[in-house]
C-alpha cells in the first residue's frame, strides 16, 4: 500500500528502485509476519543495528527511511498511535574523506596513458576521461549527454539528465540531475570541443539526436552503465599506477568534486585549498586570461593527449529555463 502511494509521488525512478529493493531485501524478509501493532521502537532499534551491521550505515538509513514512510502512513490511517521510528538511535557512519585533486602532472600521466593502452582505447575511456576534466560532471551525466545536447559551434553542453539502471526497464536516462542546480549550460573549452567534432565524425550519428548518446557502450552501442564504466576507470588507474594513494583517482574518481578540483571547473570548489591540491586554481587562470586562448581545436589534436592538463577547463555559462526543465 505504502509504495503504490509512493510511486505516485514525485519520487525519482532511482529512488524508487531503491525504495523497492530496500523493502524486499531489508524489510519483509524479517518483518513480513509481524502485526503492525507489534512495531515498538525497541524492535525498530534493533533490526536496524543488524542491517547496518551486515549491509552498512547508509543502507541502515535507507531502511529507517523506508520504515518511517510506512509507519507515517499507518498513523495517518489510525493503525499506530505514533511513529515508532522517530526515537531509534542514531545511526552514525564514518566521516568521508574529503576527494583530492589530481595534480597537473598527473593528468599528464594519466590521460597520455589511457590513449596508449589498448584496453583502454576499446573501452573509449580516453575520451571519457577527457571530457569529465572538461566539464566535471559525474558519470552519469556524461553518459547521459546526446548530439543533440552539444553546440559545437556555440561551444557549449546543455546538462540536463543522467544514466541510471533499474531492476525493471534496465538502463534509462533520467530527465534531471541529482539536483536542480545541477541541470546548467556549459561552455567547453577548445580542446574538448576539437575532441567532440572528431567524435562526431567518426560516430556518425542518426538524423535522430535526441536518442544518439555522445559516449555509447563501446560493444553492444546504447546507452552505456556508470557503474561498469566507473569500474572500468578504476581498473585502468590501477593498472596505471594510480592505485588509491591520496593523490589518486581509484578510491572517488566518481565523485564530481574530483575532477572539479583537479580542472577548475563549473561546479562548486573550496573556499580556499592548498595549491598542490587544487591544480584546477593554476589552471583557472588561464580561463580568465581567455577562456579558449590556452591553445587552438588543431594544437589540441596534434598535440599528445598530456597537453589536455595545459588547457582551461569548462565554465557555466547559464542555466536552464525553467519550462524546460521540466518538460
Amino acid at each position: 500500500m505504502w509504495f503504490d502511494q509512493a510511486r505516485e509521488s514525485d519520487f525519482s525512478p532511482g529512488t524508487l528502485h531503491l525504495y523497492r529493493d530496500c523493502l524486499d531485501r531489508q524489510i519483509l524478509p524479517a518483518m513480513a509476519d509481524l502485526r503492525i501493532r507489534e512495531l515498538t521502537t525497541g524492535l525498530v532499534d534493533r533490526h536496524l543495528a543488524v542491517v547496518r551491521r551486515k549491509h552498512g550505515s547508509a543502507m541502515a538509513k535507507t531502511t529507517k527511511s523506508v520504515l518511517s514512510n510506512m509507519c507515517r502512513l499507518a498513523c495517518r490511517h489510525d493503525a499506530l498511535a505514533h511513529n515508532p521510528c522517530r526515537d531509534v538511535a542514531r545511526i552514525s557512519a564514518k566521516p568521508r574523506k574529503r576527494p583530492t585533486a589530481l595534480t597537473v602532472e598527473e593528468v599528464r600521466r594519466l590521460t597520455l596513458w589511457l590513449s596508449q593502452d589498448p584496453r583502454s582505447v576499446a573501452r573509449d575511456l580516453p575520451d571519457l576521461v577527457s571530457f569529465l576534466l572538461a566539464t566535471g560532471l559525474r558519470i552519469g551525466e556524461a553518459l547521459a549527454v546526446r548530439w543533440s545536447d552539444i553546440d559545437l559551434e556555440a561551444g557549449t553542453v546543455d546538462i540536463h539528465g543522467t544514466v541510471l539502471r533499474l531492476r525493471q526497464g534496465g538502463l534509462i536516462i533520467k530527465p534531471s540531475t541529482k539536483s536542480a542546480a545541477g541541470q546548467r549550460i556549459l561552455e567547453l573549452p577548445s580542446w574538448a570541443i576539437a575532441m567532440l567534432r572528431q567524435r562526431q565524425l567518426a560516430a556518425n550519428p542518426s538524423t535522430d539526436a535526441d536518442t544518439f548518446v555522445a559516449f555509447p557502450a563501446p560493444v553492444a552501442g546504447g546507452l552505456r552503465d556508470p557503474n561498469n564504466t566507473l569500474q572500468m576507470m578504476r581498473e585502468s588507474f590501477r593498472t596505471a599506477g594510480f592505485d588509491g594513494s591520496p593523490a589518486t583517482v581509484p578510491q572517488d574518481c566518481g565523485h564530481p568534486d574530483r575532477w572539479c578540483r583537479t580542472v577548475g571547473s563549473s561546479r562548486r570548489r573550496p573556499a580556499r585549498a592548498p595549491e598542490d591540491v587544487t591544480a584546477g586554481r593554476r589552471l583557472h587562470g588561464a580561463q580568465e586570461a581567455g577562456h579558449r586562448g590556452g591553445c587552438s581545436p588543431g594544437e589540441a589534436l596534434r598535440g599528445p593527449r598530456a597537453e589536455l592538463a595545459k588547457l582551461p577547463s569548462s565554465r557555466r555559462v547559464g542555466t536552464r529555463p525553467a519550462a524546460h526543465r521540466q518538460s
